[in-house]
């Protein structure tokens, strides 16, 4: 046995047990792909390393112990509720911005909603998934003459947007993403399905960005709000003006 070889197998000897039983010989996550309408993507296959990997290349040596690909408000809430059964750690990703990684980490699992990506608008109302990116966001809204106060970065994700702030060119004029949020359908802690309006709204941008115990879940509403013709739009439910 050479230097190299004697230090590749210390470094296998030195990681997590789950590490080492890739694929699927890793029964926990097992289980969570089996119990998924979306797929799950393990360490040791050929989509694992995209798959983990966020926007900034600081987390590029986080190795999460799978990526579950919600394909429905269901399978986020089975996600977490699989989460608590095991003892492991879920982490939601949007975007996969997030400037601290909290949208990843080594050995948690990730709740991708980036497949809940749906825009539908009616008159004042726009319906927003909670992984559509931003772009997809203002090009869908600007065709029915709508947008919402947002950030200038096109791929992040509307959930990290709207309970993380969103400062943006328009921010002088409508304020931030936030501001503009009257409703959020969540999945929480517990994997339960919640509707957050109203009053409760401030504490749970609190709760959500400072201790991570809520998922952006399933949707991200956005109801339009009679602004001047001159302003600008957000399934969350935010205020939208009218766009020029």
């Amino acid at each position: 046995m050479n230097r190299r070889e004697l230090l590749q197998r210390g470094a296998v000897l030195a990681l997590p047990a789950w590490t080492r039983t890739v694929g699927a010989a890793d029964p926990a996550v097992t289980a969570l792909a089996h119990a998924l309408d979306g797929d799950v993507v393990r360490p040791g296959t050929t989509r694992y390393t995209g798959a983990r990997q966020l926007w900034d290349s600081r987390f590029d040596a986080l190795h999460p112990r799978a990526i579950a690909y919600c394909a429905n408000a269901a399978d986020v809430q089975r996600t977490i509720r699989w989460g608590r059964t095991y003892g492991i750690r879920v982490v939601p990703r949007s975007g996969g911005h997030s400037y601290a990684g909290y949208s990843s980490g080594n050995g948690v699992v990730v709740a991708d909603v980036s497949r809940l990506d749906h825009i539908a608008s009616s008159g004042g109302t726009a319906r927003v998934g909670a992984g559509t990116k931003l772009i997809d966001v203002y090009s869908a809204l600007w065709h029915v003459g709508r947008t919402i106060p947002g950030g200038s970065c096109p791929s992040v994700g509307v959930a990290g947007l709207a309970l993380g702030g969103g400062i943006g060119y328009s921010s002088r004029l409508l304020g931030t993403t936030a501001d503009a949020l009257r409703r959020v359908q969540i999945a929480t802690a517990d994997g339960n399905d919640a509707v957050i309006s109203g009053g409760l709204l401030p504490g749970m941008l609190v709760v959500s960005a400072g201790v991570h115990v809520l998922s952006p879940g399933q949707k991200v509403t956005i109801y339009q709000d009679k602004l001047s013709a001159s302003t600008a739009a957000q399934e969350a439910t935010l205020i939208v003006a009218a766009a020029k």
